[in-house]
This record gives structure tokens, C-alpha cells and sequence, in this order.
């Protein structure tokens, strides 16, 4: 499935994660408008839903919140 990542301030850098949750330490960052292939989801351990993504352009993958990422 792809979606694009999504932010209420349009200058947003989104964390991409090594792990589904804010726990794991970012790996890189997406900016809103960046188109992404949905992998996988998972729910943390604290209830948050994440996904594990990888960017259409670059191919870097890494999981992100699911607030960030729309359909």
C-alpha cells in the first residue's frame, strides 16, 4: 500500500525510526509529501500504532507513527 507522509506544520521533519515506538532512536527524517510503500504496522507497547515504511525515491526504510502517514 502507498501513502505519503502528512504533518500539521508543513516544514515538518518526521522521525523515522529503527522500531515502532518512540523508544527506538530515529534513523533518518521524511518531510511531508514524501511518498512511502507501507510494509508492515505494529502496535507498541505503549498502544500507538506504527508503520514500517520505505521511501518510494530513496528506497531508505524505517517505521514511523501513524499519525504521520496517509492513504
Amino acid at each position: 500500500m502507498v501513502g505519503k507522509l502528512i504533518a500539521n506544520d508543513s516544514d515538518a521533519q518526521i522521525n523515522v525510526r529503527v522500531g515502532p515506538g518512540e523508544n527506538y532512536r530515529a534513523r533518518h527524517y521524511g518531510v511531508v509529501g514524501d511518498q512511502v510503500e507501507v510494509l508492515d504496522a505494529q502496535t507498541s507497547a505503549d498502544g500507538d500504532q506504527w508503520h514500517h515504511v520505505r521511501f518510494v525515491v530513496s528506497g531508505a526504510d524505517g517505521w514511523v507513527h501513524e499519525a504521520f502517514v496517509e492513504f
